[in-house]
Order: C-alpha cells, then structure tokens, then sequence
C-alpha cells in the first residue's frame, strides 16, 4: 500500500498537475494539399482554376492544388451517383490528426507538444457538376463555385448557417445572391486562429 501512495505522490499526481496546468504548447500545420481524383481533364482544369480563384478571394494560398496523390494530404473526389445515395450534390469533411511528445515522467517542468495536422476530405456528385459548369447559364456556373466553397469550408472546420445568403447554407440554391466577402473573413479568421 506504501509503494502505490509513493506511485500515486511521485509520479502520477506531477503528471496530471502538469497537464491540467496547461503546460501543452499546440502547433496546427494547416498546410491543406489537395488533389482532385479524376482523369477528366475539364474537370481537372476547373478544379485548378476554381483554387487559384479560391486562393486570390482569400488573399493568400490557403489551398494548394497537387498533381498526385502522393502529394496531397487532402483529397476530392467525383462520384457518380452520389445524390440518389445521399441526396447530397457534396461533402466535406475535415480531418485532424493529432500527434503528441507526451512521456510520462516527474519533471514538471516537462512542457508537452501536441501537433494537430489539418486535411479535408471532399466529394462532389460528377453529374451536377459537369451539367452545371458547362452550362450557359451563369446561375449554374456559379453554383457550382459555390459547392466547392461550401465544401471547403467544411473542410476548414465550418458548419451550417440559417441564412440562405451565406456559402455555408445547409443547401445550395442556384440565383441567390450569396455573400462570399464574410465567407472569405471566416477562411482568413480560421487560419489566423490556427496559427
């Protein structure tokens, strides 16, 4: 019983303080790579294009556009079919991956690092796309610039809003004027937060 006392007062009690009093320094790589996975060469040229345009509207390289997958940490994919499975014409999804120096020894002064690298997984439905970037229409084209938006940000960690005029809307509606200039504020807040 002596020895677990001597454990608990030695070992385990430094440890926990030393946690619980917020010695952990976290670093967030946000170094998003990404790579859109399909052999069309339209939709691998919009999907260039639509991250340069991307990149300018949030005024540094947020994103960056890879030629292959062993380059990204991030990846978008073009499903056929993927509304009649979900009802869904995208999705986003951020993933953080969490590494810590965490050891478990007495010195208190021990400074734990934990290193959390972003990515995003995204997938789009391929028809909706296609029908809607090569259409005549500048509602459609928009649309689909929109998407990309709405996905990405939940890729950057970014929820629904109750406003139809904001990219993050639950759904995206062709011909309404949607606010990108507080959409870009939120991508640029993110990474200020992050960093």
């Amino acid at each position: 019983m002596l020895s677990y006392r001597i454990f608990l007062y030695l070992f385990l009690v430094p440890t926990l303080l030393q946690v619980s009093c917020g010695r952990i320094e976290e670093n967030h790589l946000l170094d998003f790579r990404l790579y859109f996975d399909t052999k069309d060469s339209e939709l691998k040229n919009y999907s260039e294009d639509f991250i340069r345009d991307y990149n300018e509207q949030v005024g540094f390289t947020a994103i960056t556009w890879v030629d292959t997958p062993e380059e990204a940490n991030s990846t978008a994919t073009f499903s056929k079919g993927l509304f009649k499975r979900t009802t869904k014409i995208g999705l986003g999804q951020w993933v953080a991956d969490t590494k810590s120096d965490f050891k478990l020894n007495a010195d208190i002064n021990h400074k734990i690092t934990r290193t959390v690298n972003h990515s995003m997984s995204l997938e789009f439905d391929v028809d909706y796309v296609k029908d809607n970037i090569f259409s005549d229409s500048n509602s459609d084209r928009q649309a689909v610039y929109t998407l990309f938006c709405h996905e990405i940000g939940h890729g950057l960690q970014m929820s629904h809003t109750n406003d139809s005029g904001e990219v993050m809307y639950v759904s995206v509606e062709k011909g309404v004027a949607v606010d990108y200039d507080k959409y870009f504020q939120n991508v640029r807040d993110f990474f200020e937060k992050k960093r």
